[in-house]
């Protein structure tokens, strides 16, 4: 029987119908991927949203701020205190020691999508409250408060210094609408442990790095992706750097 080789047009055929659907299929996939990523991200956002309503429970509706200090001056950042044995120890790191490989200690702090974290710092922000109010809004929603109260003051003249929520505070309103953590970005494209209405241009800022949307763990308990287009309505908003999907793709947004 005579052998038959495929000659070059049809090759080139089978080439060409291989990369349409390729072409056809790997939008597909990058989507999925994404979409898993998305999940990911706020199923790590959820976990921190019910380590804090556990903390929250245990302290008598008390819960300490993004920044805090103790010991007459020792600052005191929000993931420490979930993960040191000598605090609460909610969520424990791979280390007993404080935390030099942050990539691989704090996997359960940090976005899927954002850059991998060289710092205890770049991590999944925390809302930051650092000015000498009680009744303080930094919302998506609006009409939704969280009460504050200011302890000590000054940083290194206290034994604990800081500005604490209060969730079972009568004062609160609708803090359902109140993002608590969220995919933060700051200069550079890395995460921030912190954000804040202060934040400006490309600085302490929430991302909208999932399709154009923002991961965020609410006050009370829920997590959401929140398109940008949402993010806060006057006179309340919480401002937005445009890093979508580890890229920049928005215009920054220095909402005012």
């Amino acid at each position: 029987m005579k052998r038959r080789f495929f000659t070059l047009v049809e090759l080139l055929v089978v080439v060409a119908i291989i990369a349409i659907l390729a072409g056809m299929l790997l939008p597909a996939l990058n989507k999925a991927r994404q979409t898993a990523q998305s999940v990911s991200c706020l199923g790590k956002l959820k976990t921190l949203g019910l380590t804090t309503t556990l903390y929250v429970d245990t302290y008598n509706g008390w819960m300490l701020n993004a920044i805090n200090y103790y010991n007459y001056g020792t600052q005191l950042n929000w993931y420490a205190l979930f993960g040191r044995s000598d605090w609460s120890g909610l969520l424990p790191f791979g280390s007993s020691t404080y935390y030099s490989t942050p990539a691989r200690d704090m996997k359960a702090y940090y976005c899927p999508v954002g850059k991998t974290p060289t710092s205890q710092a770049h991590l999944y922000g925390m809302a930051y409250v650092n000015a000498d109010n009680t009744y303080y809004s930094q919302v998506v929603e609006p009409g939704a408060y969280l009460y504050i109260k200011k302890i000590g003051t000054a940083y290194n003249a206290d034994p604990f210094f800081g500005h604490v929520f209060h969730f079972y505070s009568g004062q609160n309103k609708n803090i359902g609408g109140f993002p608590l953590f969220a995919d933060s970005v700051t200069t550079g494209g890395v995460q921030n442990f912190y954000f804040h209405k202060g934040g400006g241009g490309s600085a302490l800022c929430v991302s909208p790095r999932h399709n154009n949307k923002v991961n965020i763990a609410f006050a009370d308990g829920h997590s959401e992706g929140i398109h940008y287009s949402r993010l806060g309505k006057p006179p309340h908003k919480i401002r937005y750097y445009g890093y979508d999907n580890g890229e920049i793709g928005l215009t920054a947004r220095t909402m005012d």
